[in-house]
């Protein structure tokens, strides 16, 4: 049987954009969970760690820094999803979305995504 952890993890995405018109990337985050082999679950609570104020006056966004209120919920969830999985718990699908396996781990070799990987960086130039 194969182990399984939960962690949190973040992705960066387009928060917006500055008013010098210069996009502003935050960080999006989620807890995941990875099994020995490599194969990961991505759970349905996500949480964006910059939060988007629109001045009223002049148009132009503020984007506040939330990343210490929303780690510490997501760092929960994960011990809470770790301590039902060392007891023998199953992930509930209607939560839990199954992801890329771990780069360079059995799954991603035995899957095929690192050939996919390959073709992708060939294609790329």
């Amino acid at each position: 049987m194969n182990k399984f952890e939960a962690s949190v993890v973040s992705d960066l995405y387009l928060a917006g954009r500055q008013e010098d018109g210069v996009p502003f990337h935050a960080e999006l985050f989620y807890v995941q969970v990875e099994a020995e082999d490599g194969r990961r679950w991505a759970h349905s609570l996500v949480m964006k760690g910059c939060r988007v104020e629109i001045d009223e006056e002049d148009g132009y966004s503020a984007f506040i820094d939330i990343r210490d209120e929303v780690r510490p919920v997501l760092e929960r969830l994960a011990a809470k999803v770790n301590a039902h999985l060392a007891k023998g718990g199953k992930l509930d699908k209607r939560h839990w979305d199954e992801r890329s396996p771990a780069y360079g781990s059995e799954a991603y070799i035995n899957s095929g995504a690192e050939l996919e990987t390959i073709m992708w960086e060939k294609a790329q130039g």
